[in-house]
This record gives structure tokens, sequence and C-alpha cells, in this order.
């Protein structure tokens, strides 16, 4: 019979207890990890009659334009209605102005806002952002 001294049974137990959590050590267990899980939204817009849909906290990307499409065209009546913009754990907005229009997505809404201006004064002149949406997994 072999003995082992106890403080390689320590080591040894350490060793295990460390490899098997993928490197957390003991004292990350006794603390509450919250894991959010990804959330995608997205805005439809009409370009003929300006109507927009929009959506937000979906389990996927293709649920999300679907949801933000059918409810532009519930406004429109169009049958143009297209999704322009998707986004994931973020926030999206939309800018319209005279002759155009621009989104943009971010980490808050500052930043979507930002971008959809931008992106619509690419095309026109006096853009305002008319919708905005986060996910509520946006940072």
């Amino acid at each position: 019979m072999h003995r082992i001294p106890l403080l390689s049974l320590i080591i040894i137990s350490a060793m295990c207890i460390f490899s098997s959590t993928g490197g957390y050590t003991a004292l990350a267990w006794e603390e509450e990890i919250v894991v959010l899980p990804d959330l995608y939204g997205a805005i439809a817009f009409s370009p003929t009659t300006a109507a927009h849909g929009y959506s937000f906290d979906y389990a996927n990307r293709a649920a999300a334009e679907r949801k933000a499409i059918n409810e532009c065209e519930r406004h429109a009546g169009s049958g143009d209605c297209k999704a322009i913009l998707w986004f994931n754990n973020a926030c999206g907005a939309l800018a319209v102005g005279d002759t155009g229009y621009g989104s943009g997505w971010g980490t808050d809404i500052q930043f979507a806002s930002q971008y959809a201006v931008e992106s619509c004064e690419e095309f026109g002149d006096n853009c305002k952002v008319v919708r905005w949406v986060c996910t509520s997994s946006a940072l």
C-alpha cells in the first residue's frame, strides 16, 4: 500500500478542481455570474410612405426582422417595407430627412442616433431621428 502525503493530496485535489472548471477558481463560484442572452432587434422602413416598424429582444435576427417588417407594413400598407437595420445586444436608430433616410447601431442610444443621422445626411438634408430602440441586453 502506498501512502501519499497529505500535502500531495491537497495539491492534486486543487489541480483537479482548477482543471475541471475551465480555469475558474473556487472563489469565483461564490460570486453570482450573470450571463445575458443574445438578443436581437431590427428597424424596417417603407421608402414610399416613410412608415417604419421596429422590434427588440428577439432570440434571432430573422425573427426580429420579420416583426419589424410586419409592424412597418401594418402602418404603411405599401408592400415595400424592408428591414434596413438589425442589431445584437445593442441599440438601433432610424433618421429621416427631406430626401433620404439612414440607420445606425451602437452600444447606446447616442451612438446609434449619431450614426443614423450621419448615414441619412449622405442622401439629403434636415435628417432627424424618428425612432430608436435598444435590446434589454444592450451594454
